[in-house]
């Protein structure tokens, strides 16, 4: 399965542009499946702040994944490994009755 880490949404202070907490969403996908989940995490003041303008997406998931430590980034995987091989297991098909 690949993952992708998305960034929905930031709250800063509108003093110094410190975020201080991130809402995210983690995508797992596996042919046409995907599953995810979302959660939010707060941040601490940085020693070496970034300036707000400057930060990237990918400075932010840094940051989430530092955070959360290997042992929940893998826990949070193995959540959507569980959810896709449920889903997986659902027979599905596709299509609309008068078209048979």
């Amino acid at each position: 399965m690949n993952y992708t880490w998305k960034v929905i949404r930031c709250w800063r202070r509108s003093t110094d542009g410190m975020i201080f907490k991130v809402e995210y969403k983690v995508i797992g996908t596996k042919g046409d499946l995907k599953v995810s989940m979302i959660d939010q995490i707060r941040f601490r003041q940085s020693d070496s702040p970034i300036a707000y303008a400057s930060v990237t997406e990918e400075n932010i998931v840094s940051w989430i994944k530092a955070k959360l430590g290997s042992t929940r980034e893998n826990k949070i995987y193995a959540l959507l490994v569980k959810e896709m091989t449920e889903k997986e297991s659902v027979p599905v098909s596709k299509g609309v009755p008068w078209e048979n």
